[in-house]
């Protein structure tokens, strides 16, 4: 790389292709052998976060999932092991039950996908990963702390227990449902401090360079469906253009009858 300074990232995913899962996962490794090449260390967000800012030069990365879905047990859990790669599992605490339930119980989910239980996430965590709130209902955080703040305060709290209560160990880290723009305000990010978390994750393109506020940091998105080049090439810098239509577009434009306009 020519001695160039990498820029630490967190990135992230949501489901992957349980119906072909050989293929599925060969093309997950891919993507992050990729990331690797470029000379981007993997680490837990919580170092991640902590170093960033006083050590740009070193070039980590860390690994999250949202929604918290099945196949990132079933399918991504060998594979990071494989590789020695930690990442985090922000997980819909209302779709976690003692068997796996569809995602059609959740709110704006990937629809027809089969969500974690309590056992995958336990398996998860013994495994040496790390969970993370992705809200009780996946509803919008800003609206939610908008229409009732002490309420969703009370969902945040009861969301980051139960995760605790599973892994055995506290969880401080918390991913707003979207993202983007419009999917999170000051008063959710009060929201998200008073229930305990420390780091929150938005969708919003971004390094390092970026984490002026560790209860909105950005995130680069993996498509698993694209080129593994496109990996390595965020991972190298050569699409921070996005941060800036991320920053300056509308952001989350509808949020609800089941659907969602999801600006990624």
């Amino acid at each position: 790389m020519g001695g160039q300074v990498k820029s630490s990232r967190i990135f992230y995913l949501h489901s992957l292709d349980s119906k072909n899962p050989e293929a599925s996962a060969s093309l997950f490794r891919e993507h992050l052998l990729m990331l690797l090449s470029t000379g981007l260390r993997p680490v837990h967000l919580d170092e991640l976060v902590s170093h960033a800012p006083f050590d740009m030069s070193r070039g980590h990365f860390a690994l999250t999932f949202d929604d918290g879905y099945a196949d990132n047990v079933d399918i991504a859990l060998p594979v990071l092991l494989e590789l020695g790669i930690p990442a985090t599992l922000f997980v819909v605490t209302g779709c976690v039950g003692l068997s796996r339930q569809s995602s059609s119980a959740g709110n704006l989910l990937l629809q027809k996908k089969e969500m974690a239980s309590r056992g995958d996430l336990g398996k998860w965590i013994s495994s040496g990963m790390r969970l993370g709130s992705h809200t009780k209902y996946h509803k919008n955080s800003a609206r939610s702390a908008e229409i009732n703040f002490e309420s969703f305060v009370g969902e945040l709290r009861e969301s980051r227990e139960m995760l605790e209560e599973v892994a055995g160990e506290a969880v401080l880290d918390f991913c707003y449902p979207n993202g983007q723009r419009g999917a999170f305000s000051e008063l959710s990010r009060e929201a998200v401090s008073a229930a305990g978390f420390r780091r929150a994750c938005t969708t919003i393109f971004g390094s390092a360079r970026h984490f002026h506020d560790p209860l909105a940091l950005p995130r680069c998105g993996i498509n698993v469906g694209d080129s593994p080049r496109d990996t390595r090439s965020r991972a190298r810098g050569l699409q921070d253009f996005r941060r800036l239509v991320h920053l300056n577009r509308q952001g989350v434009r509808k949020w609800g009858n089941g659907r969602s306009s999801l600006d990624t």
